[in-house]
This record gives C-alpha cells, sequence and structure tokens, in this order.
C-alpha cells in the first residue's frame, strides 16, 4: 500500500481512535471493571488440570504479565482497548492493500473502533475484547492476503494465529474457520488462477492447525477432544427447555436419567420463579415451538438462570470433563430426538438476533441516518437522481456480513443469542451505511463540479 502518510482518510482512523481512548479516559471507563464470571477464567495453570478447566486458559496467560487482576484492572483493560484501536487501525491498512478505496477502509475501521460491544463490554476483564480484536486483525491480514500470492505466502500463518487466539478465547468464533477462506475466495475469484482452490484449502487447513493442534493436547491430558470443555454445559439448558415428558420418552436409556433431572430442575425452577414457564398458546397448550418462534425473549431471559441449576447436576468425585460430555451427548440426543423444537429455536434465536443487530445497534443507526439525511439533501436540491458512481459499498458488504457469518451462528446454533454475542455480530455493520453514505457525498460532489457556470 502506497502513499499511506500522506492519506488523510488513515489519519482520520487513528485520530478517532484517539479521541475515542482520550474520551474513555475521562469517563473512568479505563478503571475497569470485573464481569460476574470474571473469577471462571483464572485457576491453577498446572499440567494436566488446566486443560480440564470449563473456561480456556489463554485469558488468564495473556493477562497473568499484569499480576493478580483484581488489583491490575486498569491495565488490563487499557492494554485490551489498546490492542483493539491498533487492530482498527491495522484493519484500514488491510483493506486499502485489498484495493478498497480509503472511504470504504475508513467505514470498517471507524466501525470497529465505535463498536457498541466494545464501549460496552471492554471495560470488563474478560476475554470478549481481546477476542474481537485478534479476530479483526485476521479479517485485516485476510484482506491483506487478497493483494497478491506473494503477499497470500507472507499472510497465511499471521491470520491463522490471530484467528486460532480469537477462537481460543471465544470458541463462537470458530466459523472463521471456513469464513475467513471464503472471504479471500470471493474477493480473488476474478483472477481466474487455476492455484486459487488450492490456496483457498490450504488456507482452511492452516486455519483449523490451532484447533486441532489444541485439541490433540486436550485429548491426551483428559482424554476430551475439544478446544474446551464447556459446549456441552452451554447447550444443555437449550435442550432442556426443549423437554417434556414426551420427549424424554424417546430418548436413549444413556441420557434419559439426565434429562429426568434436568426437567426436574426446570419444574422446580419455574415454580419458584427463577426460571420463566413457557406461556399458554392460542389454543390453551403450553407450546414449546410456539413460543420459541414467537417468544424467544422468554428463553433467552432465563437462560443463565436455568444453566446455574444445571451446575449443580454434576455428580460427586465426577470431573468438569465428564460432566460435560455427558450434557453434550445428552444435548445432541435431544436434538436428534426433536428436530421441529430446534428448528423452532433457530428460528426464534435468529429473529432475535437480527432485530437487536438493527434497531439497537446505536452505530448503525446513527451511520443509516446519516445517509438517509445525505441521500433526502441531495433529493430535494436536485430532481435528477445522482448515481453513486464506481464505490466500494459491495464489497465493505461483503466483509462485514463475513463478520457476522463468523460470530453470529454458533450463538443461535448451540446457545441463546445474548446481548454482548449480538453485539459483537454487528460490529462491522454499520460499515454499510457509512460508507454508502460517503459514496453518495462523493457523487454528488462530483456532479456539482461538473456543472456549467452561468
Amino acid at each position: 500500500m502506497k502513499n499511506l502518510y500522506s492519506d488523510r482518510w488513515f489519519f482520520a482512523v487513528i485520530g478517532i481512535a484517539l479521541a475515542t481512548a482520550t474520551i474513555l479516559s475521562f469517563t473512568g471507563w479505563l478503571a475497569g471493571a470485573t464481569a460476574p464470571d470474571t473469577s471462571g477464567y483464572f485457576f491453577d495453570l498446572g499440567w494436566p488440570s488446566l486443560w480440564g478447566q470449563p473456561r480456556h486458559p489463554l485469558y488468564s496467560v495473556m493477562v497473568s504479565v499484569f499480576g493478580p487482576y483484581e488489583k491490575a484492572t486498569r491495565a488490563i483493560v487499557t492494554a485490551q482497548l489498546a490492542l483493539h484501536l491498533l487492530s482498527c487501525v491495522l484493519l484500514y491498512c488491510g483493506a486499502r492493500s485489498a484495493g478498497i478505496g480509503k472511504t470504504g477502509a475508513f467505514s470498517l475501521a471507524v466501525s470497529g473502533v465505535l463498536a457498541q460491544v466494545v464501549l460496552q463490554y471492554g471495560r470488563l476483564v474478560a476475554p470478549e475484547t481481546p477476542a474481537i480484536s485478534f479476530l479483526i486483525l485476521a479479517f485485516a491480514g485476510t484482506l491483506a492476503a487478497t493483494a497478491s500470492r506473494r503477499a497470500f505466502n507472507i499472510w497465511i500463518v499471521p491470520v491463522a494465529v490471530a484467528a486460532g487466539i480469537a477462537y481460543s478465547l471465544r470458541p463462537i468464533m470458530l466459523p472463521a474457520i471456513a469464513t475467513l477462506p471464503l472471504l479471500w475466495l470471493i474477493l480473488v475469484w476474478h483472477r481466474k488462477d487455476i492455484h486459487i482452490i488450492l490456496r483457498v484449502v490450504a488456507m482452511v487447513v492452516i486455519l483449523a492447525i490451532p484447533f486441532f493442534g489444541q485439541a490433540i493436547i486436550r485429548w491426551v491430558a483428559v482424554d476430551d477432544f475439544n478446544i474446551v470443555s464447556f459446549g456441552g454445559f452451554q447447550m444443555s439448558a437449550m435442550a432442556g427447555y426443549m423437554l417434556d415428558d414426551k420427549v424424554i420418552a424417546s430418548l436413549p436409556d444413556n441420557v434419559r436419567d439426565t434429562a429426568q433431572r434436568v426437567l426436574a430442575g426446570r419444574n422446580a425452577a419455574e415454580s419458584d420463579g427463577r426460571v420463566m414457564r413457557t406461556p399458554l398458546n392460542s389454543s390453551g397448550e403450553r407450546s414449546f415451538v410456539s413460543a420459541a418462534v414467537s417468544y424467544f425473549d422468554i428463553y433467552a431471559r432465563s437462560y443463565d438462570n436455568f444453566l446455574v441449576g444445571i451446575s449443580a447436576l454434576q455428580a460427586p468425585g465426577e470431573t468438569w470433563v465428564a460432566f460435560n460430555q455427558r450434557l453434550m451427548r445428552f444435548s445432541f440426543a435431544t436434538i436428534r430426538t426433536a428436530p421441529l423444537r430446534w428448528l423452532a429455536w433457530i428460528v426464534g434465536g435468529t429473529s432475535r438476533t437480527v432485530g437487536r443487530m438493527l434497531v439497537t445497534n446505536v452505530a448503525l443507526i446513527l451511520s443509516a441516518a446519516l445517509f438517509l439525511l445525505v441521500w433526502l439533501r441531495q433529493m430535494l436540491r436536485s430532481s435528477k437522481q445522482t448515481p453513486l458512481g464506481p464505490n466500494d459499498v459491495s464489497v465493505v458488504a461483503l466483509v462485514a456480513l463475513a463478520w457476522t457469518a463468523t460470530c453470529g451462528p454458533l450463538g443461535v446454533l448451540v446457545t441463546f443469542p445474548a446481548a454482548r454475542y449480538i453485539d459483537t455480530s454487528a460490529l462491522l455493520l454499520s460499515a454499510i451505511p457509512l460508507v454508502g453514505m460517503l459514496a453518495l457525498a462523493r457523487a454528488a460532489k462530483c456532479s456539482e463540479s461538473e456543472r456549467p457556470l452561468v
């Protein structure tokens, strides 16, 4: 990428990043705070017990350089913010290397800087923000890798490292193994290079190495082939909501006892108000399918409380790994037994996700409002429609949607889409109306400059 030091859009990104950091520091944001589950990320890192915990040990290792997290909250949060802002600046550079225009690269980078999820959750000692930052770095590297064959060879390993760190910190980002190569493929497809397919396959394989490497280590250490022992537990509340006596009667014998205990715990929690009961439908029946599709937030609101009750089902002497495996077997068996209920869960979760991404995404709403204002201004000033002309709206939309496809699916398929998952999935969406507004304003300026003098 040439002439970076004379690129005013690049310095605009840096200026917005520094202004954001300054404003946050004056508000006390950098003092930081702990989340309800912060302590769960810090545990004995001795071998092999570190691989048998509910959470991945990487975040604990990363922040241990600052000392005990209780005393280093400010330093940890400051470092997380610095990493995030740097990743957004590098996203601009990666986008420009991929041939995306200055306004398109600016829109992507600024959307990352002002991301709602970072402003809301970045002050917490939790892996959410660093996971997002490393995934942004992986996207930046993927974009840079489209520049040439040499660029691909240079960037493929850094992309794999960044993506591996991201999905280790937040396994919900595991789809990056597929979405990043697909994004690269779409961006370079027009070149008609016979080696493209081989390179995209190589990219998938290399991106998967951090997963399989850790999974093999965990398999040897704690007899569990996965990146962390948490998925079965996280899925269990979703499966537990689907249960009734008819479903339990159809389950395999090896999971029926677990299912009965989960249902008994749910019934008790519903009776004392800790978990919301499935409401009656128009026929006066309690239909999970109807409630999941139309009133999904009933389940979302109580999901964590339900999980707390399920955690109490761990048997004395049962390791967390074995407990998680038992819940995984129960969850998958329930999905196989009641696939229509799982489909209803997906429909309801998708509705919640899309609705919140569009309606409660402040950056997206403001960007869309700016686009409409510029468009209305042009409509009122001239009866002739101003064409957008050459612009980066489509490629920016592709990158933003690739991000959403990376972070969104698992939040619906195996758990409930919590607000932080939704905001993470929507992180780059505001770039679409923002680049559209800038393209419209540029096209209008060019049209005005071409008007004959009277």
